[in-house]
């Protein structure tokens, strides 16, 4: 069923929402959410913008996702009371209290600087709150039926004098092409527990080694989130840098597994048992910088997705073609350069390290960053 999206409303009847299995709620105001209760259907529920006094009258329905971005929300009771499997909050003021008792299988939350942060311009008397999505930039948001949006630094905003709300949008930066709300403060991931993530894995049409691979891999991290990209993700990807990822790669990332703690991205790993990648490296779908892009899109075919972020050793870039041959590469930018300079460079100057993607991923090691505090 197509996902319902109602905006700007100030109250909701049982008719808005029964029958629904995906409702989001982008810049709307509302005392509670007893409209919700008799929507034994609905599965998941995403607030984005929103001004919402309390989570009163969801307790009785089974949820998949209560996902709550760029909201204010009064009373979560409801939450904590009756956890979803998969509750994510971003960009909301809460106290530190409250954090303390939210719990769920896969629990995403704001870093606590930025909770704090947003809690002390909400506390200011202001409709403004402040938050960051993975792989984006920190924004700050007016909720409601004004929903609103800039991109803000925090250093400004701990500096800022809040008792002038607008100066603090003023402030910020607004693209001219800016997205609105409902795309922008879209969580476009999908995340499980280990054991879910097994479950992804077990049902792929996956080789045997590859599925293998990434039993493998999900083991090594029984405690962690995993996740998989939604399609939008991957055509964001695509329209920002300005490349056709291969097909293989896509349904890998979408229907299997896309990585681990969804929230810490890049995460810095390093590589067990391959010689060749000594040292730590950043992972995740990378890009190429515009600087490289004419060698490695236009000239190789290449989409990096590792590279090294230490200074022990060579400069070292890990990344797949967008032709069908699904091998991981490794190369030195630097050398793929100077054999561009000789007129010497051809696909042979790469270096295949891994078979699949899948087979990279049973060599990645614990990642050296720890999951964002609570």
């Amino acid at each position: 069923m197509t996902p319902t999206i109602l905006e700007s409303r100030t109250t909701l009847s049982s008719g808005d929402v029964n029958n629904q299995t995906d409702l989001t709620l982008v810049g709307c105001e509302l005392a509670d959410l007893s409209a919700l209760a008799g929507a034994k259907s609905l599965r998941t529920l995403r607030l984005r913008g929103c001004i919402v006094g309390s989570l009163s009258g969801i307790e009785p329905l089974d949820l998949d996702v209560v996902e709550i971005v760029f909201s204010t929300v009064g009373d979560l009771t409801a939450v904590i009371d009756h956890p979803p499997r998969n509750l994510r909050i971003f960009g909301v003021p809460i106290s530190r209290e409250v954090r303390g008792r939210l719990q769920a299988p896969c629990l995403e939350l704001s870093p606590r600087e930025e909770a704090d942060l947003s809690s002390r311009i909400w506390d200011a008397n202001h409709q403004l709150v402040f938050g960051k999505l993975p792989n984006d930039a920190a924004l700050l948001v007016r909720p409601g039926r004004m929903l609103d949006y800039v991109a803000h630094w925090a250093s400004a905003l701990v500096e800022a004098d809040l008792t002038k709300p607008d100066v603090l949008l003023a402030g910020g930066y607004r693209d001219p092409k800016q997205l609105p709300p409902n795309a922008r403060f879209r969580c476009d991931w999908i995340s499980g527990t280990a054991a879910e993530a097994r479950g992804w894995v077990s049902r792929a049409a996956l080789g045997d080694h590859d599925r293998a691979s990434l039993q493998t891999f999900i083991a090594r991290f029984p405690d962690e989130i995993f996740y998989r990209d939604e399609q939008s993700a991957l055509d964001r990807f695509e329209h920002d840098h300005g490349v056709r990822l291969p097909a293989w790669f896509c349904a890998q990332r979408r229907d299997v597994l896309a990585g681990v703690r969804p929230l810490v991205r890049p995460s810095v790993v390093q590589f067990s048992h391959v010689p060749a990648l000594t040292g730590q490296y950043e992972l995740d779908l990378l890009g190429s910088r515009p600087d490289r892009r004419e060698l490695e899109v236009d000239t190789l075919h290449l989409v990096p997705i590792a590279e090294r972020v230490d200074d022990q050793g060579m400069p070292s870039t890990l990344a797949i073609s967008t032709t069908a041959d699904e091998r991981v590469f490794e190369y030195s930018v630097d050398n793929l350069l100077e054999l561009a300079r000789r007129k010497q460079l051809a696909t042979r100057s790469l270096n295949p390290v891994f078979r699949s993607v899948a087979a990279m991923w049973e060599h990645v090691s614990m990642p050296i960053q720890p999951t964002p505090g609570r």
